[in-house]
């Protein structure tokens, strides 16, 4: 396989896309706020590579065949890829304020329980409630890229909350056609 196209794989199925979506709403926000400072974007572009590796890597069994067959062939560089992201989250969590981390706290049990059922016994997810997966997602990237980013800063006030709002709209208009197929 060519080079250029092997790298291409690797941004597609290890999510570098998203990534960097994400650090670009996270950015956006702390630069509303006049803040230049990289360390919570950086942050936020590592975990979603971790966070979407790992959702990836836990519903590989119940991908279609051929998508599997795919992502199965990629499975080492995802491995790689998420322990890299996982080593440069713990190089910078040390920055982050700790009232930072506990506004982190329930996006980040939201992006845990979207592939895994909240009981043994059971098999039903958030990501497997039809109507209801929009809104999490919306929910959860709304919150780490508006309340988690300010919070590091003391920023948070009743401007913000609209701006969450905001933010959570455009994310839902985003993710429709995700969810329509």
């Amino acid at each position: 396989m060519p080079p250029l196209k092997k790298l291409f794989n690797v941004y597609i199925f290890g999510n570098l896309h998203v990534a960097l979506a994400s650090f670009s709403l996270t950015k956006l926000s702390l630069l509303t706020q006049q803040n230049s400072d990289n360390i919570i974007p950086f942050f936020v572009f590592f975990a979603t590579i971790l966070s979407y590796n790992y959702i990836r890597l836990m519903r590989i069994n119940t991908i279609k065949s051929e998508l599997y067959n795919e992502i199965n062939r990629w499975r080492i560089y995802l491995i790689l890829l998420s322990i890299f992201a996982l080593t440069a989250c713990a190089f910078l969590i040390v920055k982050i304020r700790w009232q930072a981390l506990i506004s982190l706290m329930p996006f980040a049990l939201l992006t845990g329980f979207y592939v895994l059922p909240p009981s043994i016994s059971s098999k039903m997810t958030l990501r497997s409630l039809p109507g209801f997966k929009i809104f999490v997602i919306a929910f959860t990237w709304a919150g780490i890229t508006v309340l988690f980013p300010l919070s590091q800063y003391d920023m948070v006030d009743a401007s913000i909350f609209w701006l969450f709002f905001q933010r959570f709209l455009f994310l839902i208009v985003l993710t429709i056609p995700f969810d329509i197929r």
